[in-house]
Protein backbone atom coordinates (compact mmCIF):
# COMPACT_ATOMS: atom_id res chain seq x y z
CA UNK A 1 0.00 0.00 0.00
CA UNK A 2 2.70 2.51 0.85
CA UNK A 3 4.09 2.23 -2.34
CA UNK A 4 0.88 2.88 -4.19
CA UNK A 5 0.08 6.82 -2.77
CA UNK A 6 3.49 8.04 -4.79
CA UNK A 7 1.83 6.86 -8.39
CA UNK A 8 -1.20 8.28 -7.18
CA UNK A 9 0.04 11.92 -6.65
CA UNK A 10 2.02 11.25 -10.01
CA UNK A 11 -1.28 10.46 -12.06
CA UNK A 12 -3.27 13.17 -10.42
CA UNK A 13 -0.10 16.03 -11.72
CA UNK A 14 -0.11 14.49 -15.03
CA UNK A 15 -4.04 14.95 -15.39
CA UNK A 16 -4.37 17.83 -13.60
CA UNK A 17 -3.23 20.16 -16.71
CA UNK A 18 -4.93 17.78 -19.12
CA UNK A 19 -8.56 18.10 -17.35
CA UNK A 20 -7.79 22.18 -17.11
CA UNK A 21 -6.64 22.40 -21.23
CA UNK A 22 -10.08 20.18 -22.04
CA UNK A 23 -12.44 22.52 -20.16
CA UNK A 24 -10.95 25.61 -21.69
CA UNK A 25 -11.63 24.34 -25.16
CA UNK A 26 -15.16 23.44 -23.94
CA UNK A 27 -16.40 26.07 -21.77
CA UNK A 28 -16.21 29.38 -23.46
CA UNK A 29 -18.14 31.49 -22.02
CA UNK A 30 -20.31 34.64 -23.86
CA UNK A 31 -20.37 38.70 -22.85
CA UNK A 32 -23.43 39.03 -20.67
CA UNK A 33 -21.96 42.16 -18.78
CA UNK A 34 -22.09 44.93 -21.02
CA UNK A 35 -24.82 45.38 -23.19
CA UNK A 36 -24.30 48.34 -24.87
CA UNK A 37 -21.74 49.55 -27.74
CA UNK A 38 -21.69 53.09 -25.92
CA UNK A 39 -20.61 51.73 -22.77
CA UNK A 40 -18.19 49.18 -24.31
CA UNK A 41 -16.41 51.86 -26.23
CA UNK A 42 -15.97 53.66 -23.45
CA UNK A 43 -14.44 50.75 -21.30
CA UNK A 44 -12.05 50.58 -24.33
CA UNK A 45 -10.69 53.44 -23.53
CA UNK A 46 -9.53 51.85 -20.42
CA UNK A 47 -8.26 48.75 -21.99
CA UNK A 48 -6.18 50.47 -24.45
CA UNK A 49 -4.63 52.90 -21.58
CA UNK A 50 -0.79 53.31 -22.02
CA UNK A 51 -1.03 51.75 -25.35
CA UNK A 52 -3.06 54.04 -27.53
CA UNK A 53 -2.04 52.53 -30.92
CA UNK A 54 -4.31 52.29 -33.88
CA UNK A 55 -5.18 48.64 -34.92
CA UNK A 56 -4.71 48.83 -38.55
CA UNK A 57 -1.68 51.29 -38.99
CA UNK A 58 -0.06 51.93 -35.90
CA UNK A 59 -0.47 55.43 -35.25
CA UNK A 60 -0.34 56.89 -31.99
CA UNK A 61 -3.76 58.26 -30.83
CA UNK A 62 -4.58 60.80 -27.72
CA UNK A 63 -8.19 60.99 -26.91
CA UNK A 64 -9.94 60.85 -29.93
CA UNK A 65 -7.34 62.62 -31.61
CA UNK A 66 -5.41 60.50 -34.24
CA UNK A 67 -1.42 61.58 -34.56
CA UNK A 68 -1.29 60.25 -38.56
CA UNK A 69 2.39 61.90 -38.81
CA UNK A 70 3.36 59.00 -36.20
CA UNK A 71 2.53 55.92 -38.46
CA UNK A 72 3.24 57.66 -42.00
CA UNK A 73 -0.62 57.51 -43.04
CA UNK A 74 -2.13 59.88 -46.22
CA UNK A 75 -5.82 60.30 -46.18
CA UNK A 76 -7.48 58.63 -49.30
CA UNK A 77 -9.78 61.75 -49.25
CA UNK A 78 -8.35 65.69 -49.13
CA UNK A 79 -8.75 66.96 -46.33
CA UNK A 80 -10.72 64.15 -44.43
CA UNK A 81 -11.86 64.66 -41.54
CA UNK A 82 -12.73 61.04 -40.67
CA UNK A 83 -9.07 60.22 -41.18
CA UNK A 84 -7.83 62.38 -37.93
CA UNK A 85 -10.90 60.69 -35.69
CA UNK A 86 -10.35 57.85 -33.45
CA UNK A 87 -13.21 54.74 -34.02
CA UNK A 88 -13.57 51.67 -32.17
CA UNK A 89 -14.06 49.11 -35.07
CA UNK A 90 -15.63 45.57 -34.77
CA UNK A 91 -12.92 43.12 -36.37
CA UNK A 92 -15.80 40.94 -37.24
CA UNK A 93 -18.69 43.65 -38.35
CA UNK A 94 -21.72 43.85 -36.93
CA UNK A 95 -23.42 43.02 -40.34
CA UNK A 96 -21.68 39.31 -40.52
CA UNK A 97 -23.49 38.65 -37.31
CA UNK A 98 -26.33 40.65 -37.41
CA UNK A 99 -28.05 39.45 -40.30
CA UNK A 100 -28.39 35.96 -38.28
CA UNK A 101 -31.03 37.51 -36.54
CA UNK A 102 -34.69 37.70 -38.20
CA UNK A 103 -35.32 41.32 -36.49
CA UNK A 104 -32.03 42.71 -38.25
CA UNK A 105 -33.35 41.30 -41.92
CA UNK A 106 -37.00 41.82 -41.43
CA UNK A 107 -37.65 43.66 -38.71
CA UNK A 108 -40.01 43.86 -35.80
CA UNK A 109 -43.73 44.94 -35.02
CA UNK A 110 -41.76 47.18 -31.97
CA UNK A 111 -39.51 48.20 -34.45
CA UNK A 112 -41.18 51.74 -35.91
CA UNK A 113 -39.94 55.45 -35.69
CA UNK A 114 -42.03 58.38 -34.80
CA UNK A 115 -43.35 58.76 -37.83
CA UNK A 116 -44.62 55.42 -37.91
CA UNK A 117 -41.94 53.77 -40.73
CA UNK A 118 -41.10 50.38 -39.78
CA UNK A 119 -36.66 49.74 -39.63
CA UNK A 120 -35.00 46.71 -39.36
CA UNK A 121 -31.33 46.51 -39.65
CA UNK A 122 -28.64 47.17 -36.57
CA UNK A 123 -31.13 49.42 -34.82
CA UNK A 124 -34.11 46.88 -34.90
CA UNK A 125 -31.73 44.28 -33.74
CA UNK A 126 -30.47 46.23 -31.29
CA UNK A 127 -33.53 47.14 -29.83
CA UNK A 128 -35.33 43.96 -29.64
CA UNK A 129 -32.67 41.04 -29.25
CA UNK A 130 -30.41 41.14 -26.24
CA UNK A 131 -27.60 38.71 -27.66
CA UNK A 132 -27.15 40.65 -30.46
CA UNK A 133 -26.41 43.74 -27.73
CA UNK A 134 -24.13 41.53 -25.92
CA UNK A 135 -22.18 40.35 -29.11
CA UNK A 136 -22.21 44.45 -30.14
CA UNK A 137 -20.58 45.02 -27.51
CA UNK A 138 -18.34 42.17 -26.53
CA UNK A 139 -15.14 43.95 -25.80
CA UNK A 140 -12.37 41.21 -27.69
CA UNK A 141 -14.02 42.15 -31.13
CA UNK A 142 -13.19 46.04 -30.80
CA UNK A 143 -10.10 47.66 -31.73
CA UNK A 144 -8.85 51.41 -32.16
CA UNK A 145 -9.27 52.73 -35.70
CA UNK A 146 -8.20 55.59 -37.89
CA UNK A 147 -11.82 56.37 -38.82
CA UNK A 148 -10.99 56.54 -42.54
CA UNK A 149 -10.17 53.13 -42.26
CA UNK A 150 -12.92 52.03 -40.18
CA UNK A 151 -15.26 53.66 -43.11
CA UNK A 152 -13.88 52.70 -45.81
CA UNK A 153 -13.37 49.03 -44.68
CA UNK A 154 -17.13 48.63 -43.89
CA UNK A 155 -18.54 45.14 -43.79
CA UNK A 156 -15.68 43.82 -45.92
CA UNK A 157 -14.04 40.63 -45.41
CA UNK A 158 -10.47 39.22 -44.85
CA UNK A 159 -8.42 38.01 -47.61
CA UNK A 160 -5.27 38.35 -49.00
CA UNK A 161 -4.64 40.41 -51.82
CA UNK A 162 -1.78 40.40 -55.08
CA UNK A 163 0.16 43.10 -54.69
CA UNK A 164 1.39 46.30 -52.23
CA UNK A 165 -1.02 49.54 -53.12
CA UNK A 166 -0.31 50.94 -50.62
CA UNK A 167 -3.22 53.87 -50.56
CA UNK A 168 -2.37 54.71 -47.60
CA UNK A 169 0.85 56.35 -47.35
CA UNK A 170 3.10 53.81 -45.21
CA UNK A 171 0.06 52.24 -43.08
CA UNK A 172 0.02 48.68 -44.66
CA UNK A 173 -3.60 48.05 -45.16
CA UNK A 174 -4.83 47.06 -48.61
CA UNK A 175 -8.58 47.30 -49.85
CA UNK A 176 -10.35 45.61 -53.03
CA UNK A 177 -12.90 44.64 -54.29
CA UNK A 178 -14.61 44.68 -51.06
CA UNK A 179 -11.66 42.58 -49.53
CA UNK A 180 -9.60 43.62 -46.98
CA UNK A 181 -5.65 42.99 -46.25
CA UNK A 182 -4.18 43.84 -43.32
CA UNK A 183 -0.60 44.36 -41.74
CA UNK A 184 1.42 41.23 -41.31
CA UNK A 185 1.49 41.84 -37.56
CA UNK A 186 -2.08 41.32 -36.78
CA UNK A 187 -3.33 38.76 -38.79
CA UNK A 188 -3.31 36.64 -35.94
CA UNK A 189 -5.25 38.66 -34.01
CA UNK A 190 -7.80 39.35 -36.38
CA UNK A 191 -8.15 35.14 -36.59
CA UNK A 192 -8.51 34.63 -32.72
CA UNK A 193 -10.88 37.24 -32.83
CA UNK A 194 -13.14 35.63 -35.78
CA UNK A 195 -12.13 31.89 -33.72
CA UNK A 196 -13.63 33.61 -30.38
CA UNK A 197 -16.69 35.49 -31.92
CA UNK A 198 -17.52 31.94 -34.11
CA UNK A 199 -16.59 29.53 -30.85
CA UNK A 200 -19.08 31.79 -28.31
CA UNK A 201 -21.90 32.96 -30.46
CA UNK A 202 -22.47 29.44 -32.64
CA UNK A 203 -25.22 29.63 -35.34
CA UNK A 204 -24.38 33.46 -36.43
CA UNK A 205 -22.34 32.53 -39.55
CA UNK A 206 -19.09 34.13 -38.80
CA UNK A 207 -16.58 32.06 -40.21
CA UNK A 208 -17.03 30.43 -44.12
CA UNK A 209 -15.14 27.68 -45.12
CA UNK A 210 -12.73 29.34 -47.01
CA UNK A 211 -12.15 32.15 -44.45
CA UNK A 212 -11.66 29.26 -42.00
CA UNK A 213 -8.37 28.12 -43.57
CA UNK A 214 -7.00 31.68 -44.04
CA UNK A 215 -7.57 32.49 -40.46
CA UNK A 216 -5.73 29.03 -39.16
CA UNK A 217 -2.83 30.06 -41.30
CA UNK A 218 -3.00 33.64 -39.94
CA UNK A 219 -3.39 32.13 -36.39
CA UNK A 220 -0.02 30.00 -36.60
CA UNK A 221 1.75 32.48 -39.01
CA UNK A 222 1.08 35.50 -36.43
CA UNK A 223 1.46 34.59 -32.76
CA UNK A 224 0.19 35.87 -29.29
CA UNK A 225 2.02 38.67 -28.15
CA UNK A 226 2.75 40.41 -25.23
CA UNK A 227 0.30 42.87 -26.00
CA UNK A 228 -2.52 40.75 -27.35
CA UNK A 229 -1.78 38.73 -23.96
CA UNK A 230 -2.35 41.59 -21.72
CA UNK A 231 -5.51 43.50 -23.68
CA UNK A 232 -6.92 39.65 -23.03
CA UNK A 233 -6.14 40.02 -19.07
CA UNK A 234 -7.60 43.56 -19.30
CA UNK A 235 -10.99 42.70 -20.83
CA UNK A 236 -11.24 39.77 -18.86
CA UNK A 237 -11.28 41.58 -15.55
CA UNK A 238 -13.99 44.04 -17.17
CA UNK A 239 -15.89 42.09 -18.87
CA UNK A 240 -15.93 38.72 -16.81
CA UNK A 241 -15.51 35.56 -19.85
CA UNK A 242 -11.80 34.86 -20.86
CA UNK A 243 -10.70 34.11 -24.62
CA UNK A 244 -8.84 30.72 -24.28
CA UNK A 245 -7.46 31.13 -28.00
CA UNK A 246 -5.40 34.21 -26.37
CA UNK A 247 -4.99 33.33 -22.98
CA UNK A 248 -5.15 29.54 -22.89
CA UNK A 249 -3.71 28.44 -26.42
CA UNK A 250 -6.52 27.50 -27.71
CA UNK A 251 -6.43 26.05 -31.21
CA UNK A 252 -9.45 24.04 -32.07
CA UNK A 253 -12.13 26.23 -33.59
CA UNK A 254 -14.93 23.90 -34.32
CA UNK A 255 -15.46 23.78 -38.26
CA UNK A 256 -18.99 25.76 -37.95
CA UNK A 257 -21.58 24.54 -36.11
CA UNK A 258 -22.58 27.52 -37.11
CA UNK A 259 -25.38 27.86 -39.91
CA UNK A 260 -25.84 25.12 -41.97
CA UNK A 261 -27.68 26.66 -44.67
CA UNK A 262 -26.20 30.02 -46.31
CA UNK A 263 -28.32 31.94 -48.39
CA UNK A 264 -27.12 34.80 -50.69
CA UNK A 265 -29.26 37.71 -50.20
CA UNK A 266 -28.16 39.28 -53.58
CA UNK A 267 -29.45 36.29 -55.18
CA UNK A 268 -31.98 34.90 -53.16
CA UNK A 269 -30.50 31.40 -53.57
CA UNK A 270 -29.31 29.27 -50.99
CA UNK A 271 -27.12 26.78 -50.29
CA UNK A 272 -26.14 23.40 -48.16
CA UNK A 273 -22.73 22.90 -46.93
CA UNK A 274 -22.52 19.89 -49.02
CA UNK A 275 -22.79 22.63 -52.17
CA UNK A 276 -19.69 23.99 -54.21
CA UNK A 277 -20.71 27.39 -53.46
CA UNK A 278 -21.05 27.39 -50.23
CA UNK A 279 -17.87 29.12 -49.49
CA UNK A 280 -17.80 31.43 -52.20
CA UNK A 281 -20.79 34.05 -51.08
CA UNK A 282 -18.98 36.74 -49.58
CA UNK A 283 -19.51 38.08 -46.23
CA UNK A 284 -21.84 40.97 -46.82
CA UNK A 285 -24.12 39.05 -48.56
CA UNK A 286 -24.35 35.86 -46.51
CA UNK A 287 -27.71 35.18 -44.96
CA UNK A 288 -27.67 31.94 -41.97
CA UNK A 289 -30.58 29.85 -41.68
CA UNK A 290 -30.62 26.93 -39.49
CA UNK A 291 -31.95 24.58 -42.14
CA UNK A 292 -33.88 24.75 -45.61
CA UNK A 293 -37.59 25.65 -44.18
CA UNK A 294 -36.42 28.99 -42.79
CA UNK A 295 -34.76 29.81 -46.03
CA UNK A 296 -37.52 28.87 -48.15
CA UNK A 297 -39.81 30.46 -46.16
CA UNK A 298 -37.55 33.48 -46.34
CA UNK A 299 -38.21 33.08 -50.41
CA UNK A 300 -34.62 31.67 -51.12
CA UNK A 301 -34.46 28.83 -53.54
CA UNK A 302 -31.94 26.00 -53.65
CA UNK A 303 -29.03 26.39 -55.38
CA UNK A 304 -29.00 24.75 -59.15
CA UNK A 305 -25.86 22.97 -58.53
CA UNK A 306 -26.38 21.59 -55.09
CA UNK A 307 -26.22 17.71 -55.51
Amino acid sequence: MPQIRPRTRVTIMLFCPLLILSGASSSLAQNTTIESFNKAKKRMVEVFAGHETTFYCGCSYTGKDIDLASCGYQPKKDGAKRAKRLEWEHVVPAHAFGQAFKEWRDGHPECVDRQGKPFNGRNCARKMVQLFRYMESDLYNLQPAIGEVNGLRSNDSMEMIPGEKREFGECDVEMENHKVEPRAEIRGDIARTYMYMNRVYPGKGILSRSNQKLFEAWDKLDPVDDWERERARRIETIQGNPNPFILAGVTDIAPMPSAPILGNRRSKVYHRPDCPGYGQIASQNRVPFMDEGEAQAAGYRLAGNCP
